[in-house]
C-alpha cells in the first residue's frame, strides 16, 4: 500500500512541475524582437531585440530569459559596436559594464545617455571639421596669377 501511495504522489508530483514549466515560449515573433527588451512570457537563450531607445539611438540587444525574466548576461550594441554588458539576476539589473567611455561600472540608463552624448558630441565635431573645409578658399587660383 505504502509502493502504491508513494508512486501515485511523485506521478502528480511529476505532472505538476511539467505542466508549470510548458507556460512560456522558446521562440520570439518579429513584433517581440522589434520592441524594448522584455523577456515576458519567454524561456530561452540567445533572445534579440532591435528598438530605437530614449536618446534617439539604434539599439540591438542579445540576452537570456529564464521563466519570463531577463536572467543571465544582456549585451548592447549600437551601431554594431558593443556599448554595454548587463547581467540581470531575477528581472533585476545586478550590474553593468558600460564600455562607451572606457570600460566602467555604470547603470545602464547612464551609459546609453553617455553613448549617446558622446555620439552627438562626435557629430558636431565631424560637421565643423566638414564646414572649414567648406570655408577655406582655394589658394590654386592665386598661385596662378602670381606666376603670370
Amino acid at each position: 500500500m505504502k509502493k502504491i501511495t508513494l508512486s501515485l504522489v511523485l506521478c502528480c508530483l511529476a505532472a505538476f512541475l511539467t505542466s508549470c514549466g510548458g507556460n512560456y515560449r522558446r521562440v520570439q515573433t518579429a513584433q517581440e524582437q522589434s520592441s524594448p527588451y522584455t523577456c515576458e512570457g519567454l524561456h530561452m537563450r540567445n533572445a534579440q531585440w532591435h528598438f530605437t531607445d530614449d536618446f534617439g539611438q539604434n539599439v540591438d540587444v542579445v540576452g537570456n530569459c529564464a521563466k519570463g525574466m531577463k536572467h543571465g548576461n544582456f549585451e548592447f550594441y549600437i551601431d554594431r559596436q558593443l556599448v554595454a554588458k548587463t547581467k540581470y539576476v531575477h528581472d533585476s539589473e545586478y550590474k553593468t559594464t558600460c564600455l562607451a567611455q572606457g570600460k566602467t561600472r555604470l547603470d545602464l540608463n547612464t551609459c546609453m545617455k553617455i553613448k549617446a552624448e558622446n555620439r552627438t558630441q562626435a557629430s558636431e565635431a565631424n560637421d565643423n571639421a566638414i564646414q572649414n573645409v567648406i570655408e577655406t578658399p582655394d589658394n590654386t587660383e592665386g598661385e596662378e596669377s602670381a606666376e603670370e
